[in-house]
């Protein structure tokens, strides 16, 4: 940035503006990486501070953006698979929602987010009937 206005907030926006939007979010998420790698010493460390605490484990759970589940559903791959991997290779659990989202049926995302992207009531009974789901398959037995 030139020094004459690297004093601008305005300028300090615009600049860090074009500087994320350089980041593909798609290449931080697909292949390890600092990004990749960062996030997987964040679950592993609260998966190990949770099971310290007396959980059995620490659930990872997927919520796709909006833009995330309508790439899904047009191209039906998840940039995100490699974290998936990664985390069943470490015996880690983890429950995405997008298939359970995208098979919301033909409104799509539409309906199921907010402003600000945020789920709306709809979006949010899918994520809790989905987690819920998952909760009695694995622990119903117990």
């Amino acid at each position: 940035m030139p020094a004459l206005v690297r004093w601008s907030a305005l300028a300090r926006l615009v600049n860090a503006r074009r500087v994320y939007a350089t980041h593909v979010i798609e290449s931080l998420w697909s292949r390890p990486g600092e990004p990749f790698e960062v996030t997987l010493a964040l679950l592993e460390r609260f998966r190990t501070l949770a099971r310290a605490n007396g959980a059995s484990d620490a659930l990872v759970l997927v919520f796709p953006a909006r833009v995330d589940l309508e790439s899904y559903l047009e191209r039906r791959t998840k940039y995100w698979s490699t974290l998936l991997a990664e985390l069943d290779r470490r015996g880690a659990p983890w429950l995405d929602v997008c298939d359970a989202l995208a098979a919301a049926g033909p409104s799509g995302p539409r309906d199921l987010y907010a402003a600000g992207g945020h789920f709306t009531a709809a979006g949010d009974a899918i994520v809790a009937e989905t987690l819920l789901g998952w909760l009695r398959e694995r622990y119903s037995e117990r």
